[in-house]
């Protein structure tokens, strides 16, 4: 992996160009399945180009004889002609072990690419993938891919140091799907490695300046361990990008953290051994000034020069003041210093590899990142050692003061215990409020998202919890034989043991698809709740079966159904005793027959609004409900509703209503 460090290493030293070299020649690309077996190989990126634009150029025997050879990279020092669209065009000759088979086809792409293999379109794509694209060859010998490329954006790239163009990779298939999934997931693993300890680190260190403003090492070395993680997060993000935004920005950023990084590197050391550096505040400067410059000119050479000295001079004023004689660092300095020399270790040997001269250290080519991070781990477990020294110091101090104090700090204990045992309180309430809201949004859910549509009835529905959850619910069923079944329930209890209940019965009257006898349902609910033993939870419920303009109701321990009878001109409360599910075996349930004619009302209640107390602990009751039905009674459902609301909140005047209230109203039109 490139990263700004070699960049570094290899722009001061001058010699890496004597390395490398510039191929401007055309080769033809052999590839045969042992070519690409158990590898990735790399085509020449030296190809025929033009910077014209013309369908033509995808065909296989196309003239390119006047075409000139560049770097499908536009690296640059050599895309002077390129103008931001261009074509190219290679020249593979395919061995027969590779015909009809599946080839991995990586594309390190910054713009947008149509491929066309053999005069035909093959595939396009806008963006850095690390994922390998299937490419097949269907014949052996000559075949011709045709690129057209574009990218407005190339000057931005260059200008910062980055090429702007695309290469083109290639492995067999299995390999490279499992090579890219093993740098991927390489990448995501090392960056844990390397972010998650400096920030665990970083917390640990600013906790311990907070309780100790004088130990300005902690402060400096949590910058150290910020920068560090910042760092690492730009290098593998800068890997895993596919946008040439956050490439560029990722580039820019990167001189301005790894100053800084080792700006706050070398003031920590200068803390731990009670340095007071004439020059930190130019080096603060300089690291700006290089940090700034970076960001506003990437790429420019001369600014890796200096970083590089700047990088090289703070270093080495670190590294002198940790191996002076007389360095004085409370006894940490071997920690310290052997983590020092592991770092210098990796930053020499990280160079090294950037010449190739060796290979990677025990698999990675992040040597000098495992470098900082061992010194990063030294001077934690350096300023950890020295933390511990001042916390025994203390501790023999604190012997004397507990001796003459004992009384204040057990008078401190307790105070502290009973803090803490509010503390449990509050947290005891929150939990209990949490698993209210619970219990209400289950409750909630249990109720029909949509009301049913019901030929010459008008339904309209109505339920409001209290602040301590209940378990009202209501419900329809269309059944088989064209029925309208309409349930209100009220559950016993309170939170989630009421939103248990409200599920059985709900999930016992959808698992029916017809009602014959609404007394045989509540009796095999009953039979099924107590199976289950529930304890003492119950289900009042109230069912309607409607059908051709006759109303049969039978009740579970609920209040009265109210009918507006519009022949008679009054309301009628229509008692039905019965106990609610889950009491009584077989019990003997009433039940109630009658036609439900034009403009005749339907109210169907729980016990939550005629159970409702104003101030001066006065019940709504049952005969009052009676009275606003019997003055609402010639407007809509909706509108019956909301008179209600209105005699609620007056009767309440604000006080807090104790239980939940559910109204359904029905109406013959």
């Amino acid at each position: 992996m490139k990263n700004f460090i070699d960049k570094i290493i290899i722009s001061f030293f001058i010699l890496t160009f004597l390395f490398s070299s510039v191929n401007y020649s055309q080769e033809l690309i052999k590839l045969s399945a042992d070519s690409i077996s158990g590898r990735v190989y790399y085509p020449n990126s030296n190809q025929k180009f033009t910077n014209k634009d013309n369908i033509d150029f995808s065909l296989k025997d196309y003239n390119d004889t006047q075409w000139e050879i560049l770097d499908t990279r536009f690296l640059p020092e050599n895309s002077a002609d390129w103008n931001g669209v261009g074509w190219f065009r290679f020249y593979f000759d395919i061995d027969s072990s590779l015909v009809n088979k599946n080839i991995a086809l990586f594309i390190y792409n910054t713009g947008k690419i149509k491929m066309y293999l053999n005069g035909e379109f093959y595939l396009s794509t806008n963006k850095m993938d690390r994922i390998p694209k299937l490419l097949r060859f269907t014949k052996s010998g000559m075949n011709i891919i045709a690129v057209k490329f574009e990218n407005p954006d190339w000057i931005t790239l260059n200008d910062a140091g980055h090429w702007a163009g695309f290469r083109l990779v290639i492995s067999e298939f299995e390999y490279g799907i499992s090579l890219a999934v093993d740098q991927i997931n390489k990448v995501i693993i090392e960056r844990l490695i390397f972010v998650i300890p400096a920030l665990i680190l970083s917390l640990i260190h600013l906790l311990i300046f907070l309780f100790d403003r004088r130990t300005k090492q902690n402060l400096y070395y949590v910058g150290f361990l910020l920068f560090f993680a910042f760092y690492i997060y730009i290098l593998f993000n800068s890997y895993l990008s596919t946008s040439q935004i956050s490439l560029v920005f990722f580039g820019r950023l990167a001189p301005f953290t790894l100053n800084f990084l080792l700006l706050m590197g070398s003031l920590t050391i200068f803390a731990i051994f009670n340095h007071k550096s004439k020059n930190s505040k130019w080096y603060v400067l300089a690291a700006f000034i290089l940090g700034i410059s970076g960001f506003i000119m990437p790429g420019k050479i001369i600014i890796y020069y200096f970083s590089y000295a700047f990088i090289s001079i703070v270093s080495a004023e670190a590294g002198r003041i940790m191996f002076r004689k007389d360095a004085s660092s409370r006894g940490v300095s071997n920690i310290i210093r052997i983590g020092f020399l592991i770092f210098s270790f990796s930053g020499i040997y990280q160079m090294i590899l950037s010449f190739d001269l060796v290979g990677p250290l025990f698999g990675t080519y992040n040597v000098f990142l495992y470098g900082v991070l061992v010194f990063l781990l030294s001077m934690s477990i350096a300023l950890a050692k020295e933390f511990v020294e001042n916390k025994l110091s203390l501790e023999k101090q604190l012997v004397q003061v507990r001796e003459l104090s004992q009384k204040t700090l057990e008078q401190e204990l307790e105070a502290k215990e009973l803090e803490n045992q509010k503390k449990i309180l509050e947290l005891e309430n929150k939990r209990k409020t949490k698993e209210l809201e619970e219990a209400r949004e289950l409750q909630l859910s249990m109720l029909p998202q949509k009301l049913p549509q019901f030929e010459n009835l008008d339904i309209a529905t109505y339920l409001t919890t209290a602040a301590e959850v209940g378990g009202d619910y209501y419900d329809f069923l269309q059944t088989d034989d064209g029925s309208l079944l309409i349930a209100v329930g009220d559950a016993t209890g309170h939170g989630m043991k009421a939103g248990i209940m409200v599920s059985i019965v709900k999930g016992l009257l959808k698992s029916v698809s017809s009602i014959n006898s609404i007394p045989d349902f509540f009796n095999r609910s009953t039979a099924v709740i107590k199976e289950m033993n529930l304890g003492n939870l119950f289900m009042s419920l109230s069912i309607l079966k409607i059908k051709n303009g006759n109303v049969t109701a039978s009740f579970a321990g609920m209040p009265p159904l109210y009918h507006y009878n519009s022949e008679k001109r009054k309301v009628e409360q229509i008692v039905l005793k019965g106990m609610p599910l889950g009491a009584y075996n077989n019990f003997p349930y009433e039940t109630r027959s009658f036609s439900l004619k034009q403009d005749d009302v339907l109210l169907i209640i729980s016990d939550g609004i005629v159970e409702l107390f104003d101030d001066k602990k006065k019940m709504f009751d049952y005969e009052r409900v009676a009275e606003v039905l019997n003055r609402n009674h010639d407007k809509s459902p909706k509108e019956i509703i909301s008179s209600f609301e209105q005699e609620i909140k007056k009767w309440l005047n604000g006080k807090l209503q104790d239980d939940d209230i559910t109204m359904l109203v029905v109406k013959s039109i």
